[in-house]
Parts: structure tokens; sequence; C-alpha cells
């Protein structure tokens, strides 16, 4: 049968990838977003993103990026925007600097094969704390009203309603994996604090929530926190910090573990400690801190895992005072055990009513080398009792001499030779059968 054969012309496009179309787009489809980014109008200046703690410029990144305007013409969502940006380039709970302010990513990263697609939020306040070593730390976060969504308590036919709460959202970093419950803090204007008729509105945290979102190790905390009152001799209007002189009390963290310890990789320790304020023991939680995790891991109950041979310290924070613990890990120790074995001349067994058999003790080390301590014997039967019938004739440090009766009803059982070194560090047992003379 004849084919029909149609010839291109040399403007005719040809199709070289035909049944692969989609394998050929996911090659391209990247690098043809990266052309946009770079070329189109509609890419934002550069838009500065965070990896680090907080906004620390030694971790930040310029980068191109697509901003959109508002997600919803509605008032109260006005400091949401979107943003597209080249796959690897937003990670969750990044600071992202555009336009001059501070937004954090607080949605999942969506990735497509062409491009990252989140949410960010635009950060509304900069909240300042001192962390566990008594240094100051500010981050920017983002704060809601979350009063509305508490329930009240009804009584006859009123209602009462809970104090003002706000919910805080801010990155998981080294500093704020720190924060506590009942951890106070200042969410107030700067300059309506210092004004003294002014008091400066003061909370404590109710609510930690730690896993809002996660990704890929990256992720939000979302704190709840409600009214608490301001304490003049505690709290520092200038800096709105709260708790800002917690030397007014005297604090103390005495530890009951060593200073200074060595565990094995796998090991746990439990560390022990007693706080106290102003001489008085209290019961309280403080905050444990590993220096390095990859050699020594800590829960927050205080429960040390050695990780890796190494050293580092462990540090015990309560109300900022710091007590310190110095960590050494080290390697399992290879156990090299000494061996030992029992010979004799034929077969172990022994005779009724027959002549005594010896039996030698060899003791060797770890590198298979001879040693020579002194042997302990022991015979027992299968009820792991000892047993008369068997007459130790002779002993020597490394031979015994064993006869049995004669009893005729013995034969067919067995007995067992135990051979210890005085240390007991290593043992063999022999199966002897009891058999006939003939």
């Amino acid at each position: 049968m004849a084919s029909s054969w149609y010839l291109y012309s040399s403007s005719a496009p040809q199709l070289n990838n035909s049944g692969y179309e989609r394998e050929e787009f996911n090659n391209y489809a990247q690098e043809g977003f990266w052309e946009i980014v770079e070329e189109s109008f509609l890419t934002d200046p550069p838009i500065r993103v965070y990896f680090g703690n907080g906004l620390d410029e030694s971790t930040a990144k310029d980068i191109k990026a697509i901003v959109q305007n508002n997600t919803t013409d509605s008032p109260n969502q006005d400091y949401i925007r979107q943003i597209i940006a080249p796959i690897g380039e937003l990670k969750m709970g990044m600071y992202v600097r555009y336009k001059g302010d501070i937004y954090l990513i607080n949605n999942y990263i969506g990735d497509n094969q062409i491009y990252q697609k989140s949410i960010m939020f635009l950060c509304n306040y900069n909240l300042r704390w001192l962390n566990y070593k008594g240094e100051e730390v500010e981050r920017p976060i983002w704060r809601q009203d979350s009063t509305r969504f508490s329930s009240g308590e009804s009584a006859n036919q009123e209602m009462v309603t809970g104090n003002v709460r706000n919910e805080i959202i801010m990155p998981k970093d080294l500093e704020t994996i720190h924060i506590r419950r009942d951890m106070r803090i200042i969410l107030d204007d700067y300059d309506a604090c210092q004004i003294l008729e002014n008091t400066p509105q003061v909370y404590k945290i109710t609510k930690e929530n730690r896993i809002l979102s996660v990704q890929n190790g990256w992720s939000i905390f979302s704190f709840i926190v409600s009214e608490d009152s301001f304490n003049v001799n505690t709290d520092n209007r200038e800096k709105l910090i709260a708790d800002y002189y917690p030397d007014l009390v005297d604090y103390k963290v005495e530890l009951l573990t060593n200073a200074n310890i060595q565990i094995q990789q796998g090991q746990t320790l439990q560390i022990s400690y007693v706080l106290k304020a102003d001489g008085v023991e209290v019961n309280e939680l403080p905050t444990f801190y590993s220096n390095d995790e990859a050699i020594i891991e800590v829960s927050e109950i205080g429960l040390i895992t050695g990780i890796a041979v190494g050293a580092s310290t462990i540090e015990v924070s309560f109300h900022h005072v710091i007590a310190t613990i110095n960590v050494t890990v080290v390697s399992v120790p290879v156990v090299n055990a000494n061996t030992c074995k029992i010979t004799y001349v034929g077969m172990p067994d022994l005779k009724v009513g027959g002549s005594q058999k010896t039996y030698t003790a060899n003791f060797y080390d770890y590198t298979g080398a001879i040693i020579s301590p002194n042997a302990v014997w022991s015979i027992y039967d299968n009820a792991n009792n000892p047993v008369s019938y068997i007459q130790v004739m002779s002993q020597t440090v490394t031979q015994i001499q064993l006869k049995c009766i004669n009893d005729l009803s013995l034969i067919g059982t067995e007995v067992f030779l135990k051979l210890t070194d005085s240390g007991n560090t290593c043992q063999e047992v022999l199966t002897i059968p009891i058999v006939s003379l003939i």
C-alpha cells in the first residue's frame, strides 16, 4: 500500500519532542521564570530576605521576586501580600524586607515546578525582651487582637468575658525557641508609654503553639498573651521590656549535678538542680540550652543525651541567672573480654565406676594470647543443682580430675562442668555424658 509523505518547508516548525512535551516543559520552566523576573517590568526592585536569626544582615540575600497587591480589598486584610519567587528562595518563617517594610512569611510555600508562591504578613510591632542570658533581643512580629476568639463564662443571665488577649506570631530561631509560658512582654506605643500618666500595656504568655506551621524544618510560633499589670520595679518603660530588672530578686541556680561530667555516646543523664528566689526554694522549671546540639542534646526537663564524641556546655537559666555544665562525650568502649576453653583427651564423657578424667582450663586475652588466671570450677545437673556422684579427685590452678561413682542408674544422664576465672570475666560450660564402663 502506498504511503503519503509530506515535506516540511524550511519555515515550518518541527517538533523534536513529540510524546515528551511535559518533560520538555519541566526542563525549561524554571529557566523561563528566571528570565521573566530578570527582565519583566512586573518584577519589583530587589527584595531582601533573611535566612538567619531576626534581621541579621550576615544571613540576608537580595532576590528578584514579584509581590502582588493586597490579597483582598477588606480593610482588615490590607497587610497581606502574595509573593512569587524562583524556586528555592522562600522559606517558612522568613523575614522579607519590601519597600521599607518588614513582612513575615507565615504560610506554606507552594511549588508548581516553575516558581514558589506564599503569603506574607506585614509585621506591625517590634517586640523586645531579655533572653536567657540577659541580652536584649528584638524581633518584628505580627500581632492581632484575639479577644473575639475567647470564650466567656455564663452565670445565670450574665456572660463574664475574659480580659484582652492578643496573638503574636514570630519565626522560629535560636532566640524565640526560649520563649516560654508565663513570660511577660510589653505591647504598646513607645511615645505614649513615655508619658508617666500612661501605663504601658503588659501581657503574659498564656498559650504556646510551636507547630502552627512547619515546613522542611522552618516554622513559625504562635503565642496567646493576656493582660497583665505593669510593675514599676521590674519593667522598663523606656525600652518597653518587661522584667528588665530581675536583680531586685536574688535568683539562684544550685546545681546538684557535677559541673564537669563525662558521658558516653547514646547515654542519658538527668540534670539535678535547686532553684531559689531570695533564698527560698521554688518549684519552677528553668530553661536548658545546649551550645552544640550536634554533640549534646538536652530536653525541656534537663535530660542530657550524648550524640557525638566531643565537648560542649549545657546552660541552665533561671530569670537570667545561668549555671553552666561542661559535658564531654566519649565513645562507647569496646569490651575486649577474655575467653576460656576446657580441653581434654578423647571424648568428654565419664564412665560409671571408671577411672578419673582430667579436664584442663585454658585462658586467653582479647588478642588471643595465653594468660594464667586461677580456674574456678563448678559441677551441676540439669536442674542446676550440685552433684555428689561426681567426685573431684584433684584440682590445681588450671586442671581438675573427675570420677563418676559406680551407679548404673546414672547411665544416660548428663552433668555440666562450668569454668570461669576468679574475676568472672569469661565462662565456658562443658556437657559431660555419663556412659557405661564397657
